[in-house]
């Protein structure tokens, strides 16, 4: 038996729980949440739930750090506690205190964590050979387990389709247990198998180094040439910006940003053949950072020239630190050759900066928006002594899109009210930075005197009805009746079919679904009653214009020998507001109905 537990799942699993709690942790919660999505968002707002979700990722990714830098430096378990307390709590505060926009630029802390989970183990090591084993072995595992999850969800799948076909599963039925094996597979089976097989070892000799055959194919003849045939054309166009003195187009940045990325990473893939690849692979090695010093001052200058054009967005930030990363490992590894470990160590802590704090990518583009937004409203007298007024002379069409797309800038990243100082005191009280940021931005540009266009923007605007009975968790049966549905969410906009089948046998052949604007009930072998919700959410509407007021919201009906009766807890209407105050009419968005059958 002892010898049979040695090979049980479960043995592992118990292995990597504990090894890695604080990260089974925070993926338990991610599947708790993806699983019961649908009804925990009827409690919970969507911008909440991002935030968790986000907080339970970083977590996942933090934990999992915090252990192999532990293990990599043997230190205790206090030490453990101290260091993952100190993320878990930066990650906090920068998560939960960020506003939806901040949010996604949180997201350059994902590359950054797993850049950091390469060199954890390796932080005051030297050792090239063990770093590149331990990455290759970890990579390779990580890659192999979702693969083996996404095999799983198919077998899974493929059985399940079986099974219906063989006995008719219920297609709502079916869908949803097809959703439950995705999330299960990609959520819990996939990160947890990553876990179980992230090396315990650290250190290495030549003896357990083993390059496959297929990776000195793949280094020698197709990734070593590309690189070298985008040098040759690189440097055909530097020839050709000095021979015809033009200047360089702002898109090369993201050519040479691209074929830098490509070079390190092949840098550090080949490391092992560095002395007994092929004749091009080890030119590569040799001349790849020297030759990568001319396309760095050109990436600088291509940026630079495009960002006091157009200012700085997150997107010529992230240019702007990979011109920052290429020009310190050409510098480093042309005259000291550091550990290999620089390489993603350096760019893991220029993610981090991107991520969080006031050199982050939003901040920086935001501010020299704001920056560059100034000058051309000084430049045109439209700010004067702080405040924007009316254009005094006629603005150029090249000026008038400037103000207009950093505006836009401004607005959707919902930093506008950074400029509210500049707003004239008798505009102050009709600029709703918050709640209205389209009216905003255009009553700024009309105090500036011209109008360029804002796209016509809607926002949803819903109303809610609640019953009498929303709060009540027992409910009778009322007389003459057979069966009682429990409260069932219906959305509106998720399915166009929706069906419950009952776990108790008194309650086997009972139905329901809504379709084509049509919410239907019925017993098998006794009919269907379809009912028009929308219509009478509109009349209760209509009869009841506050909304939220609690009232009976119950509606009858009898066909042949089936009676049914539905009593709502709640109903959502929605519809969409333009910025001139038009809206379209009020539709159905979800409900939340309990219903008799008397059959």
């Amino acid at each position: 038996m002892n010898v049979l537990s040695n090979f049980s799942p479960f043995n592992d699993l118990k292995k990597t729980v504990k090894r890695f709690l604080g990260s089974v942790v925070c993926v338990l919660a991610l599947f708790v949440i993806a699983i019961r999505y649908r009804y925990i968002r009827d409690y919970i707002r969507d911008d909440i739930l991002f935030q968790v979700n986000a907080f339970l990722i970083f977590g996942f990714l933090w934990f999992g750090l915090t252990r192999l830098i532990i293990e990599g430096r043997a230190w205790s378990i206090g030490k453990e506690l101290v260091l993952g307390s100190a993320g878990i709590t930066i990650l906090t505060l920068s998560i939960f205190s960020s506003d939806p926009a901040a949010l996604g630029g949180l997201l350059f802390l994902i590359p950054a964590l797993l850049l950091g989970i390469s060199v954890g183990p390796y932080i005051t090591s030297h050792d090239n050979l063990s770093f590149w084993i331990y990455n290759r072995q970890l990579w390779q595992n990580v890659v192999i387990a979702f693969f083996v999850a996404l095999i799983l969800w198919i077998g899974l799948s493929a059985a399940l389709l079986a099974i219906d076909y063989l006995f008719s599963i219920d297609r709502r039925i079916r869908e949803d247990i097809l959703g439950y094996l995705l999330t299960f597979s990609a959520i819990l089976f996939g990160p947890l198998y990553a876990l179980s097989s992230v090396p315990k070892k650290f250190s290495y000799s030549e003896t357990d180094y083993h390059a496959p055959t297929w990776l000195y194919f793949v280094l020698n003849w197709i990734f070593a040439p590309l690189v070298v045939i985008y040098i040759l054309i690189l440097y055909a166009y530097f020839i050709k910006i000095m021979i015809v003195g033009e200047m360089p187009r702002g898109q090369l940045a993201y050519m040479i940003t691209a074929f830098g990325g490509l070079g390190i990473v092949i840098y550090l893939i080949g490391w092992p053949l560095r002395e007994n690849g092929g004749t091009i692979l080890r030119l590569v090695y040799r001349f790849f950072f020297p030759a990568l010093i001319i396309p760095i001052i050109i990436q600088a200058l291509s940026i630079y020239i495009r960002i006091e054009q157009y200012g700085m967005t997150e997107k010529r930030y992230l240019v702007v630190l990979s011109t920052v990363w290429f020009a310190f490992l050409a510098i480093a590894y042309i005259f000291r050759k550091p550990p290999l470990k620089w390489i993603t160590g350096t760019l893991a802590v220029l993610l981090t900066v991107a991520a969080i704090g006031p050199l982050s990518a939003l901040n920086v583009s935001v501010w020299n928006q704001i920056r560059q937004l100034k000058v051309v409203l000084k430049q045109n007298n439209i700010l004067k002594q702080g405040k924007i007024r009316k254009a005094p002379n006629r603005i150029s069409s090249a000026d008038r899109n400037s103000i207009s797309s950093i505006l836009e800038f401004l607005r959707q990243r919902e930093r506008l009210y950074l400029i509210r100082a500049w707003v004239p005191i008798a505009l102050q009280q009709d600029v709703d930075f918050k709640n209205s940021p389209y009216n905003a931005q255009k009553t700024l540009e009309e105090a500036m005197g011209f109008d360029v266009g804002i796209p016509q923007r809607h926002k949803t605007e819903y109303v809610s009805m609640e019953g009498t009975n929303k709060d009540k968790r027992v409910i009778d049966v009322p007389g003459g009746f057979k069966v009682m549905v429990n409260p069932e969410y219906v959305y509106i906009e998720d399915n166009d079919k929706k069906t419950w089948v009952l776990k108790h046998d008194a309650h086997a052949g009972v139905f329901a679904y809504y379709q084509n604007g049509l919410f239907y009930v019925g017993k098998e072998g006794h009919g269907i009653i379809d009912f028009d919700v929308e219509a009478f959410a509109l009349d209760e509407l209509k009869r009841n214009p506050g909304g939220t007021k609690r009232h009976n919201m119950v509606v009858e009906e009898t066909q042949n020998n089936l009676r049914i009766k539905l009593d709502f807890d709640e109903i959502k209407l929605s519809r969409l507001v333009k910025d001139d105050g038009n809206a379209t009419p009020y539709r159905l968005y979800k409900f939340r109905v309990r219903f008799w059958l008397d059959y």
